[in-house]
């Protein structure tokens, strides 16, 4: 393996384990639209996910396989903590997790695909959500 691929690998490693332990801990960004952040260990305030399933199990068995959740995006960080070694997550899944507070971006109480997405990118240090650069990282050169 070249360098650059064995750096690119530990990147990546990094910024997955990373994701994986703020959604494992229900943290994340300050809730929005005034719902309470839901606690580590408590699903009860997490938002709808039945858009997210909707989408994702394009099959319609109630089970999100490995492939239906990548195609659509969703971090495989997520799916790995989820599936318990059944290669597939169901919706009761996500029940019984807390989901890190602030991932129902615009506050509605039902998560989205495209929330989900945003969420992980702004995470994993991809910017803030709404794809901008995050606080202090604007494109101004001095």
């Amino acid at each position: 393996m070249k360098l650059n691929q064995i750096l690119l690998t530990i990147i990546l490693g990094a910024a997955l384990s990373f994701c994986t332990t703020v959604w494992a801990q229900g943290g994340g960004a300050p809730a929005q639209g005034g719902s309470a952040p839901a606690q580590s260990g408590d699903a009860s305030g997490n938002p709808d996910f039945s858009l997210v399933t909707k989408a994702v199990d394009t099959n319609g068995d109630g089970k999100m396989s490995r492939a239906e959740w990548t195609s659509k995006g969703l971090p495989t960080s997520s799916f790995d903590m989820f599936e318990k070694g059944r290669d597939y997550v169901t919706q009761k899944d996500y029940e019984e997790n807390a989901a890190p507070s602030g991932i129902d971006l615009n506050g509605d109480g039902k998560l989205t695909v495209e929330e989900f997405v945003e969420f992980d990118r702004s995470m994993s240090g991809g910017g803030a959500p709404g794809g901008a650069a995050p606080a202090g990282q604007g494109g101004e050169h001095k």
